[in-house]
């Protein structure tokens, strides 16, 4: 399993932190509320996060295509699927910032 802890940034944007305590990339605030544009380590763009109907977030890769959901549960977690509607990684809220523990290799 890979572990990514994700932290508030010093301008707005949310950090993610590997299991080394490197940082693996940076999701910014849209423009339009409740958005977010994601970025990899080297400042290259990954895709979009919107806010769903059905789901808390809908997912779009580099190209805008479909890359999955993500729906908060009763205790403030967050199950993330893929394009295909399969579980790929929870996470959950903790006092510095939010813990993922990925099944699968996700961008998001």
């Amino acid at each position: 399993m890979k572990r990514i802890h994700s932290m508030e940034g010093l301008f707005g944007q949310v950090v993610h932190y590997g299991e080394d305590g490197n940082v693996v990339g940076e999701s910014w605030p849209g423009f339009f509320g409740g958005s977010y544009e994601h970025y990899d380590d080297k400042g290259e763009y990954l895709g979009s996060s919107d806010p769903g109907l059905i789901s808390d977030y809908i997912h779009y890769d580099d190209e805008g295509n479909y890359a999955g959901s993500s729906i908060r549960g009763l205790f403030g977690d967050m199950d993330h699927y893929d394009n295909i509607g399969d579980y790929a990684a929870t996470t959950w809220p903790s006092l510095t910032g939010s813990d993922t523990f990925m099944e699968i290799d996700s961008d998001f």
